[in-house]
């Protein structure tokens, strides 16, 4: 087993964030090649245009949480605040997105914007209460 992932990967060697940058990038220009240029049009073809799709979806991600692993891991208080909410905005964000979803309806825009100010205001408005939850002595515990 170590023989084998010798080969492939050196144990020596670290993924960096260029690495993973480039691992995306790659996948991505394929991504593009396969579907602008080779047109799948049988089953065999679409499977490859998903597997190349689901491939450079995750190198993103990748990229991205090594990129947000290197810069952004520090211990803001602001950071803090929020991941301290995050369990209590889970559990109430469905009161929150009924709530505005009705309430935009009215609004005369296209559905695009109305998405993203749904996006918007449920995320501010369900951290927001996440964080007033925590801070309630009874539920302190229990959240």
């Amino acid at each position: 087993m170590n023989l084998c992932r010798s080969i492939i990967i050196p144990s020596s060697f670290k993924f960096s964030l260029a690495h993973m940058h480039l691992i995306a990038i790659t996948a991505h220009f394929f991504l593009y090649v396969v579907l602008y240029r080779y047109n799948p049009s049988t089953i065999t073809q679409k499977l490859l245009v998903s597997a190349t799709y689901n491939i450079s979806m995750m190198s993103w991600l990748f990229m991205l949480l090594a990129l947000f692993g290197k810069y952004l891991n520090k211990g803001w208080r602001f950071q803090k605040a929020i991941s301290e909410s995050t369990y209590p905005a889970y559990f109430i964000h469905l009161f929150f997105v009924f709530g505005i979803v009705a309430l935009t309806r009215m609004i005369p825009f296209a559905s695009v914007i109305r998405l993203a100010i749904n996006i918007i205001l449920v995320t501010l408005l369900s951290f927001i209460a996440g964080y007033g939850l925590k801070k309630i002595p009874g539920l302190k515990k229990v959240l």
